[in-house]
């Protein structure tokens, strides 16, 4: 709080500032002075130039004037002898004009004159030409010519010279235009330079009086109070930009400087010897007091502990701003404290741009929703704060068919449905939750201090609002779904991570269920622990890979005509040994290795696995490969898949990859330009489980396959449900449209293999024609 200034002479300074300003305004009105002699001087020469041009015009009118009257004369004169002396004079009169007029162009054109010029040269090459006619004309014995000159002189030489004289009446009024306003500016400048050099001796004479009156009164002051007033001085325009209020010893208020009458609505005149308490009313938020009371007391008492970073000042109309101050004492020779000063300035503007900052850093820039870190962090609070007993929830949420909307319409739209589908979800909550966007389209939920069931019934409303929201974009309709991981926790839970996990595992567990539900767990449910399993079967599967643990079996696809394009087909199925040898089987590894990203591991080992067995094959069997939607996700797995492809040196068409409805319709751009690849290198693509999707047929024209497998099922209800009959009719119907062959799976017993013979199928796979087997 204590502010020392080292008291310094300034008198010094005011001098040297004051004569020099003196000088400088002097050298000004010298420079002044001679600027405007030589504008008045270049006026003065313009207007002489002028007054000569005018002359030399006189002189060029009346040699024209001259020529054409003596023309005239010669025309009617008949003694031959005057006729030459007249011709004499003509020439004489053409050497006068060509003379006055290289003088004229000597003393220097404008561009306006130029013009005149020109266009009187023409008039006057014509006009002299037929003037030299006529007057040789007329110098002739013959009647008959003299009267021709005569007519020429009339009809033509004379509307020429008029025209010329008429250029010489426009140059002279040009002449007199510049005469008058050369005297005008003249007139001008004179005025001009009168005002500024007045205006000049008066400045440098008030100045020189007032350096002297303060040198008078700085010498009669004393070294006590020049060193206070320096001090003030010297503090306030440290404080330029900033607001300042001085005080004496008691607390009174002697000064404001204009940006403190701004911020606190109070004027000088009317505070000074007011109780700084009284003028200036900041309040100290964090430590709860008034700073102007704390001046008074650090007057009376000599101790003030420092005002913290959150002070609000009220101005007179009782409005508020942030501010950031500091207060330092006034203090003489002997340190003395003589006053204080108080320097602030508004900070609002970078307070709430702070706030705006700190919002951004804890909050989705999309939703407006707390992010990963920030829910991460309040959920830890609230775990803390609530005693034992207590209990909470934890939700994921991950939205279904989110992605069809991305692919189709485009991440805009995308972003707009996740905004609008947030704020409904957000809608539906108490004041004490929390909901989150952890990433993409997965929200996470926090619901304290509640119970299962009212936690479920929260989750039930966000399902169907989530189910009944209908997102419009570009003249399109999308519906999509949601499914929700709960997991009821007590508040003694150890560990965030755990928790969030635990959601994650049911939120998992609600899309193998089926989509569109809520999955419970508690906290210590047997699903957490199969969680944790599945994180185990990471390792697992790629040591498997790397001690070539895995192994292919195949399931014949029957042709059911006698038509030979129809080749035999094989579909591909991956197998993994066990430590003990024994086949473990898909669905043990198959959902943690599409949870942990490996299936592209996977795929590209069947793939390359299913081309050393094409190889040592010399049959022509298809063989039928399943391809995961993560794979067809993964720009590196398909660019690598088709380079390996190109390279095998094999019959490509007995390659047949096949994809499922849901992961097609999941990655539909990449799964298209992938297929369509396939099919340009001569391999066959399959559409599998198709029908299991809401929209089958929509997707259907556009995707680049040639055979279509028939979702098991309609395919086993196909002998005894009509409604699978139609679906399967209906597909067929569709597939041989499109020139496609069609696959029936869960072919069972003779029954329906002989419906599907006269629907007209092409293909059937089942145990019927036999179990899957190893591969050979």
């Amino acid at each position: 709080m204590k502010l020392k200034i080292k008291p310094k002479s300034e008198l010094i300074y005011i001098l040297l500032l004051g004569f020099g300003f003196i000088i400088i305004l002097l050298s000004f009105f010298a420079y002044s002075s001679k600027t405007q002699m030589d504008e008045s001087y270049d006026l003065i020469q313009g207007s002489a130039r002028a007054s000569d041009k005018m002359e030399i015009i006189s002189l060029l009118v009346e040699a024209a004037r001259g020529r054409t009257r003596l023309t005239m004369q010669m025309i009617y004169e008949e003694d031959a002898f005057i006729k030459d002396e007249i011709n004499v004079e003509l020439d004489i009169l053409a050497n006068k004009f060509s003379r006055a007029r290289k003088q004229l162009i000597d003393l220097g054109l404008s561009e306006i004159e130029q013009e005149i010029i020109s266009l009187q040269n023409d008039a006057i090459l014509s006009t002299l030409s037929l003037q030299r006619q006529a007057a040789e004309m007329a110098m002739s014995d013959d009647p008959e010519t003299v009267k021709e000159a005569q007519k020429i002189l009339l009809e033509q030489v004379y509307t020429g010279q008029g025209i010329i004289i008429d250029y010489f009446i426009k140059l002279e009024a040009h002449q007199k235009s510049i005469i008058d306003q050369s005297r005008n500016d003249a007139t001008e400048h004179y005025k001009n330079a009168t005002k500024i050099q007045f205006t000049l001796f008066s400045t440098i004479l008030v100045l020189a009086i007032f350096v002297m009156a303060y040198v008078v009164r700085k010498t009669t002051l004393t070294e006590k109070e020049l060193f206070l007033e320096k001090e003030k001085a010297e503090i306030t325009l440290k404080s330029v930009g900033d607001a300042v209020i001085t005080t004496d010893n008691e607390g009174l208020v002697s000064y404001l400087n204009p940006v403190a009458e701004k911020l606190t609505g109070h004027i000088t005149h009317s505070v000074v010897g007011s109780p700084v308490n009284k003028v200036f009313k900041a309040f100290d938020d964090k430590n709860e007091r008034w700073l102007g009371d704390c001046i008074i007391n650090y007057l009376k008492n000599g101790t003030y502990n420092m005002p913290s970073n959150d002070i609000i000042l009220y101005d007179l109309n009782g409005n508020s701003i942030d501010i950031l101050l500091t207060i330092a004492p006034i203090q003489d020779l002997e340190d003395h404290v003589l006053g204080t000063i108080t320097t602030f300035q508004d900070v609002t503007k970078e307070k709430a741009l702070a706030k705006r900052i700190e919002h951004q850093a804890r909050h989705d820039a999309l939703t407006g929703l707390l992010n990963r870190r920030e829910f991460e962090s309040k959920v830890e609070q609230s775990l803390k704060l609530y005693s034992e007993g207590t209990t909470h929830a934890l939700c994921v949420i991950d939205l279904d068919r989110f992605k069809i909307v991305n692919d189709t319409a485009g991440h805009t739209a995308g972003d707009e449905l996740l905004r609008q589908i947030s704020q409904r979800m957000k809608d539906i909550l108490r004041k004490t939750d929390f909901l989150a966007r952890i990433g993409g389209d997965e929200f996470a939920l926090f619901l304290s201090n509640i119970d299962v069931k009212q936690a479920e019934e929260i989750t039930e409303k966000i399902l169907v609002v989530v189910r009944e929201y209908q997102f419009l974009w570009s003249g399109k309709a999308f519906k999509i779904g949601a499914s929700i991981g709960l997991v009821d926790a007590p508040a003694k839970v150890s560990s965030y991570e755990n928790l969030y996990h635990a959601a994650d595992a049911a939120c998992y567990m609600a899309k193998h269920e089926g989509r569109d539900r809520v999955h419970v767990v508690t906290y210590d449910d047997h699903n957490i622990a199969e969680k944790r399993e599945q994180t185990q079967w990471v390792n697992r599967i790629n040591e498997a890979l790397d001690n070539d643990r895995f192994v292919l079996y195949v399931q014949d696809i029957v042709p059911l005509s006698d038509d030979k394009s129809l080749k035999p087909h094989k579909e591909v199925l991956i197998r993994m040994l066990g430590d003990d040898d024994k086949i473990v089987p898909p669905m043990a590894f198959i959902p943690p290795a599409e949870r942990y990203n490996l299936m592209s591991r996977l795929d590209s080992w069947v793939i390359q696995t299913v081309i050393e067995q094409i190889k040592k094959d010399h049959s022509d069997t298809v063989y039928g490969i399943n391809l995961s939607g993560q794979s067809l996700a993964d720009s590196k797995f398909t660019s690598n898949t088709l380079a390996m492809i190109s390279a095998c040196n094999i019959d490509l068409s007995r390659l047949c990859f096949e994809i499922t409805e849901t992961a097609a319709i999941d990655n539909m751009e990449n799964a298209n330009s992938f297929l369509l690849e396939l099919q340009q290198l001569g391999c066959f693509t399959a559409l599998d489980d198709f029908g299991s999707g809401l929209s089958s047929f929509a997707y259907l024209r556009n995707m680049p396959i040639n055979y279509l497998k028939i979702d098991g099922m309609f395919v086993r209800q196909v002998g005894k449900d009509p409604t699978s009959r139609v679906m399967v009719e209906s597909i067929h119907a569709i597939a041989s449209t499109m020139n496609l062959k069609t696959i029936a799976e869960f072919v069972e017993d003779e029954d329906i293999r002989g419906e599907l013979i006269n629907i007209g199928i092409d293909y059937a796979q089942g145990y019927y024609f036999g179990a899957p087997e190893p591969m050979s």
